[in-house]
């Protein structure tokens, strides 16, 4: 069944196969499904960040790490402590100018510690809003907020080369969900041939696997369309042989 992702989807199973209904009661039939919807970045609450996505804020340092060596970098923290930390960790192989605003995130003393001992610089004041540097064509502008004595605040901007930051990875599975398909700790469960625990509902890249990258998600995709096609197959062979046996 193949469907513009753009457009909402509903998914049943009926009988043997499936029925998928789209915008204005648009039906497709199918006796295999594959679902490629991919997964959502929640990133931090800070101003200006999203503006800047993909254009001058990053997350993987495998795509964007090489592109970036040398630079002094910013690393803004959000929700995904795990991610984040491992993440600066990884960008210190491409540059050792790398500060970290931690940005409500909790580091305990090893953490920190460890940080030091990397040459890491930490920033514990929130990121009050991000911009692009009119001076840069990749950099930004990261302002921080900190508290005074006198009960009020203070406002820092520092330029930055280069600027990476930790979203919340949120995979788009509510159709493999609702269809009843197994998940552990927040993920649906796809075997390596992309299989569900649903007989004929399949799935490849980031709904289910995360963080790939898309040359990954690509070949995830043809593996999976091929163990279809594969099945396809030895079902209709099974059929001719049950025909010539009668």
């Amino acid at each position: 069944m193949a469907h513009n992702a753009t457009e909402p989807l509903d998914v049943l199973i009926i009988g043997g196969g499936f029925a998928g209904t789209a915008a204005e009661e648009r039906q497709f039939p199918a006796r295999q499904v594959l679902m490629a919807t991919g997964i959502t970045d929640e990133l931090p609450d800070v101003p200006g960040l999203s503006e800047l996505w993909g254009s001058r804020v990053f997350h993987c340092p495998y795509c964007h790490g090489y592109e970036v060596r040398g630079r002094d970098l910013a690393v803004i923290g959000g929700r995904n402590l795990g991610f984040t930390t491992h993440m600066v960790h990884l960008m210190r192989k491409w540059t050792d100018r790398v500060t970290f605003f931690t940005n409500g995130l909790s580091l305990d003393e090893a953490d920190r510690a460890l940080f030091e001992k990397r040459n890491v610089v930490l920033m514990d004041a929130p990121v009050s809003r991000v911009q692009p540097d009119p001076e840069s064509e990749t950099g930004v502008l990261v302002n921080t907020t900190n508290p005074n004595e006198a009960g009020g605040s203070a406002s820092t901007t520092r330029s930055f080369e280069a600027c990476f930051t930790g979203p919340d990875f949120h995979p788009n599975d509510q159709l493999l969900l609702a269809a009843g398909c197994e998940s552990d700790n927040g993920w649906v469960v796809r075997q390596p041939n992309g299989r569900t625990s649903v007989a004929g509902l399949w799935t490849a890249g980031n709904v289910t696997s995360s963080p790939d990258q898309v040359s990954q998600a690509m070949g995830t995709g043809v593996a999976t369309a091929i163990a279809i096609d594969q099945f396809l197959l030895d079902e209709e062979l099974q059929q001719v042989r049950g025909r010539a046996n009668e």
